[in-house]
């Protein structure tokens, strides 16, 4: 294993999103989802005037990502609506990022979150 492999899960470890065996953090994992994601979605919700059309496009373009298994565009696209929105893209996620396991149970949550969020902000329209 090279430094720079021995440094990241360092850091991953470090931070919690990996256990000292090595194996991911569900739980810590959904606290960083849980903590980022309202924020964001709350963010486009407001920026796109509330438009559940372009929620649920949104939506369907990260949800067919994951499920083509493009987990690296996704997190792209991810990185570039933050930026867009003008949202600093959260270092939690940029380092477990680098972790297959730990990226791919991310975005798992980031899409469980983000529905969630958007239904609220639905459901909260419609009165």
């Amino acid at each position: 294993m090279n430094t720079s492999v021995i440094a990241g899960q360092s850091q991953l470890i470090a931070s919690g999103i990996l256990t000292s065996t090595g194996e991911i953090s569900k739980d810590k994992i959904n606290l960083i989802s849980g903590a980022y994601i309202p924020e964001f979605a709350e963010t486009v919700w407001t920026l796109t005037d509330g438009d559940p059309d372009t929620q649920t496009r949104m939506f369907d373009i990260f949800n067919q990502l994951f499920s083509e298994g493009r987990e690296d565009e996704m997190l792209d696209l991810l990185r570039l609506l933050y930026d867009v929105v003008g949202l600093a893209f959260p270092a939690d996620v940029g380092l477990l990022a680098e972790h297959p396991e730990a990226r791919r149970y991310f975005l798992f949550s980031f899409l469980l979150d983000l529905d969630e969020c958007t239904q609220e902000f639905m459901d909260e329209a419609t009165g």
